[in-house]
Parts: structure tokens; C-alpha cells; sequence
């Protein structure tokens, strides 16, 4: 996320409750479930610390299938446990489900295949009429 080296996650979570406290606005968190990244029993522990609660709603996603090897996606059951275990705790959870992807047009798809085409030079003369 932009800005994030200079500020803390601490700082961001803290701006994002006091505007929805400012508002009187539920604040909802996108929350890309990453295998091996950010799926662990601590991270479960965060989200509960953070927003136990607090008028926020966090929305679980699964990664898009992109041309990127790095990161895989999280399966439905991985998906719904986590799920589980947050709701259980008292916070508002809702997965998002996805739409586009068969068509390679869902978030994430587009940009990724843009990324694998060969450049263009973007300094070509243009035409003039």
C-alpha cells in the first residue's frame, strides 16, 4: 500500500477508526488472505485486537489467478476457516467472491496481463492530421 514505509500499520488502523468515528461510518478492511503471508493464529490475533469492538467490517479476498508465481491463492476452506475463527471472536466477516475471472477480467487480471506484454516505446512520435 503507498505510504506505508513512512507511516505505521498502527497509525494507518488509528486514522481509519477515528474517520469512521468522525463520520459515524462503519469502516470496512479488504483483507487479501495470502497462504504463508498473513494467514497465521498471530494475524487472526491483530485483526481481533484491532477491531474487536469497533464498528468495522472486514472483508476477506482471495487473490485473482495472474500471471505472478509469487503468491498463491487462498482455498475456500483456508477462506471460510479464517472466517470462522474472526466471527467467533466477534468481529463482522464477509468474503468476497469474485467475478470476471473466467474471462481473465476480474481485479488483478487486467494490470497483470498488461504487465507481461513487451513494452512500447512510449516516446514514439506520434502522428500528426
Amino acid at each position: 500500500m503507498p505510504g506505508m514505509k513512512s507511516d505505521s500499520i498502527y497509525k494507518t488502523i488509528n486514522a481509519a477508526l477515528s474517520h469512521g468515528k468522525r463520520h459515524n461510518r462503519r469502516i470496512t478492511i479488504a483483507y487479501l488472505l495470502l497462504p504463508n503471508v498473513n494467514n497465521k493464529i498471530s494475524d487472526k490475533k491483530n485483526l481481533i485486537k484491532w477491531f474487536a469492538n469497533r464498528d468495522v467490517l472486514i472483508n476477506l479476498m482471495s487473490l485473482n489467478n495472474t500471471y505472478s508465481n509469487t503468491f498463491v491463492r487462498a482455498g475456500q476452506k483456508a477462506m471460510s476457516n479464517f472466517k470462522r475463527d474472526l466471527e467467533i471472536a466477534g468481529l463482522k466477516v464477509t468474503i468476497r467472491h469474485t467475478t470476471g475471472e473466467k474471462i481473465n477480467a476480474a481485479c488483478g487480471q487486467l494490470a497483470g496481463s498488461i504487465a507481461k506484454r513487451p513494452q512500447i516505446n512510449k516516446y514514439r512520435r506520434s502522428r500528426s492530421f
